[in-house]
């Protein structure tokens, strides 16, 4: 297993849920980028404790060229974010569209919210309604997701159909797993 370098939305929502050691099935650790790590204790709908398990480990801020560069068109927690995952050569798990196509660009593996659900039910971690459940509770507390991607996720995880995975010159998940 790899480390995973994190945006602070997917944290906050499965801390929200109390599903955050999900992550320890996919993952050898989730490296927070210090300014990531800020926005998720200083949201007060979690217990933010769970971030003292050390699979969590909270990297120095990054402050390279890099950064300073997406700064300019990202927040700061997805520009730190970004840059660590590829100063360090890790995947990185965002869902905010801009920042997922900036670091596409760069060469990093992405995955979001549904990429690790589909993952953790597709190695039996959960069952099709704990992963229904996951992404329901996710988007009733504001997670954005657009009915076509929700309606496609739910068949997949019900057997119904393949999700239809975008376009990209690397089809290789962060798992080491080819996605064709």
């Amino acid at each position: 297993m790899t480390p995973l370098v994190s945006d602070a939305t997917e944290l906050i929502v499965l801390a929200r849920s109390g599903q955050q050691n999900l992550l320890k099935h996919l993952f050898s650790s989730v490296w927070i980028p210090s300014t990531v790590f800020l926005e998720i204790t200083t949201k007060a709908d979690h217990d933010v404790s769970v971030w003292d398990d050390p699979f969590f480990s909270i990297q120095k801020a990054v402050n390279d060229e890099l950064y300073h560069s997406l700064l300019v068109i990202l927040d700061p927690g997805e520009s730190e974010a970004i840059a660590l995952a590829a100063r360090e050569g890790l995947p990185l798990l965002i869902d905010e569209k801009k920042g997922r196509n900036i670091a596409r660009s760069l060469g990093i593996t992405v995955i979001g919210l549904v990429g690790i659900l589909l993952a953790l039910k597709k190695r039996n971690v959960l069952d099709t309604e704990q992963t229904r459940t996951l992404i329901d509770e996710a988007v009733q507390n504001g997670f954005r997701l657009s009915d076509t991607l929700y309606e496609d996720f739910c068949r997949n995880i019900e057997g119904e159909d393949d999700m239809e995975l975008p376009p990209r010159r690397d089809r290789t998940d962060p798992f080491g797993e080819n996605w064709e």
